[in-house]
């Protein structure tokens, strides 16, 4: 075998030894939001397809999962105040409300939970009614609705935090965005995270 085809070959194949591998399996286990991402079951079964996979499969799902974790991660961080606030007006300790949204899960919003959300005006608006939304977005100084729903067609919009606690899911970040989505008629992305 020449050299080329050596270093091809070692290029191919993964071993649980494989460079990142490990990193890799261990980020998902401590992340188990990514296994579902990646529109895999369970560890085992991402664990699985890492071994059978060649360098290439493996190195996209592994930028696949780094893009969905700094998207969530830069969310969080926008939203670092809100975060503060509701963890004073739930008394719940800052840290523990952060590490429950850094372990949250990116969702459809579901009819149950819109319906049951605590601190936002978005379940009192129905599909079409924009004008709505626009009061509510000039009353709290947000975004332009119009911009919002450009970014939600094109799902490139930073997910709403919903906490579920204690019974209760209360909204810490994303109002307007969750108002557009409902005057728009559409089920938004949100992140879920649950203590």
């Amino acid at each position: 075998m020449s050299r080329k085809n050596l270093i091809q070959s070692l290029l191919v194949e993964l071993s649980h030894k494989s460079v990142g591998v490990p990193e890799f399996l261990k980020l998902a286990e401590e992340n188990p939001d990514i296994i579902d991402f990646l529109n895999f079951k369970t560890l085992e079964e991402l664990s699985e397809y890492v071994y059978e996979a060649d360098y290439t499969e493996f190195n996209n799902l592994r930028e696949e999962a780094s893009r969905y974790l700094n998207k969530k991660h830069e969310t969080i961080q926008k939203e670092i105040e809100e975060i503060v606030r509701s963890s004073q007006e739930l008394g719940i300790d800052f840290p523990i409300l952060l590490d429950a949204f850094q372990k949250s899960k990116e969702i459809y919003l579901t009819k149950k939970i819109k319906d049951n959300l605590e601190n936002t005006e978005a379940n009192q608006i129905k599909k079409g009614q924009m004008d709505k939304v626009n009061i509510l977005a000039k009353n709290y100084g947000k975004k332009d609705p119009k911009k919002l729903k450009i970014e939600l067609s094109s799902d490139n919009y930073d997910r709403p935090l919903v906490l579920n606690y204690d019974g209760r899911y209360y909204l810490v970040a994303g109002n307007t965005r969750l108002a557009t989505a409902s005057a728009m008629g559409i089920k938004p992305k949100i992140y879920l995270a649950t203590l």
